[in-house]
């Protein structure tokens, strides 16, 4: 396999090997977390898997926004936009206060509700609910989607 074979396989590679590995990372733990979901393993397995890949899943985002330069202008748009919606949900569980706030969190790191068929996880943060399967699946598809330009 080429350099260049390797790159349109793994794009994020030609940024920052860091970055391709732990985007991998995050990508595997939601797997695992789905998985453990629809096995009906919420707690601990599920949820404790949503607190790291919740933290993971910002900080490989806010990388790559912080160099956004590296990639073309609509992947940096997507990165964004992404990092905000997670940095919603990232703040309860990393640091249990509201984001852009000085103020406690309630019980947003709870599960709010487990789905119809009770294997998924919703929260609700400040009036905002987030399905985390859905969160999970929708930044896979964004690390799945990086293509070189």
């Amino acid at each position: 396999m080429t350099i260049d074979e390797i790159y349109q396989k793994n794009p994020l590679l030609k940024f920052s090997v860091y970055t391709h590995i732990q985007s991998e990372a995050v990508r595997n733990l939601g797997n695992d977390i789905l998985s453990a979901l629809d096995k009906g393993e919420l707690f601990p397995r599920a949820y404790d898997g949503f607190w790291f890949w919740t933290l993971g899943g910002y900080e490989v985002l806010r990388t790559m926004d912080e160099n956004s330069n590296c990639f073309e202008a609509a992947l940096g748009d997507e990165i964004r936009r992404l990092k905000r919606l997670l940095a919603e949900i990232r703040m309860p569980f990393a640091k249990q206060k509201y984001r852009g706030k000085n103020q406690t969190i309630k019980n947003e790191a709870s599960v709010f509700a487990s789905g119809l068929d009770g294997k998924n996880m919703i929260f609700e943060v400040d009036g905002t609910t987030y399905d985390a399967s859905k969160l999970i699946k929708q930044t896979d598809m964004f690390f799945a989607g990086i293509q070189l330009y």
